[in-house]
């Protein structure tokens, strides 16, 4: 029996792309444990399950009650899950170069999940589908507003990842 294991491609890509300095030597251990683990595997299956239980009660909330609630209330379970206990544990610490980062992703977070919830009213299978290009997107946004570095390999993934979630929107 032979078991197998998805990762995200932008793990594979730097787990090859010599160039791409501490990213690569991370992907490169990383994949390499993933051989010697089932780890993994169970984690991977656990958060698909979740983030598509959680993309669903999403979609349905949504119809139910007002959009920015629920992402209040997923915020607030950040908060209660994430942020209290780092804070009781004293390890909640952010440096002031990173809190301009933080708040950034904070208010992406927010407005990408009531995004989501907006589309999932009309239709949770296509928004769940162009949602999946996030990757795509946030590598061009990259290399757009903060001047990384999209290696051959890389630019060759988003066009696949564009290409391949734009024909699975079509054909819905």
């Amino acid at each position: 029996m032979t078991d197998r294991t998805f990762v995200d491609t932008n793990v594979l890509v730097y787990a090859h792309d010599v160039d791409a300095g501490q990213r690569h030597d991370v992907a490169k251990s990383f994949v390499a444990e993933l051989w010697e683990t089932r780890r993994a595997v169970i984690l991977s299956i656990c958060a698909a399950l979740i983030f598509g239980v959680g993309l669903v009660a999403t979609g349905k909330a949504a119809v139910l009650v007002p959009v920015a609630w629920v992402a209040v209330a997923a915020r607030l379970v950040g908060v209660i899950a994430v942020t209290l206990p780092l804070l009781a544990r004293r390890r909640l610490t952010v440096t002031r170069a990173a809190l301009p980062l933080v708040v950034v992703a904070g208010t992406g977070e927010v407005f990408g999940s009531m995004l989501s919830a907006w589309g999932s009213r009309d239709s949770i299978a296509i928004t769940a589908v162009l949602g999946s290009q996030f990757a795509a997107i946030a590598a061009v946004a990259a290399f757009i507003l903060f001047g990384e570095r999209l290696s051959r390999v890389q630019v060759i993934g988003v066009v696949l990842i564009v290409s391949g979630v734009t024909g699975l929107a079509a054909a819905t």
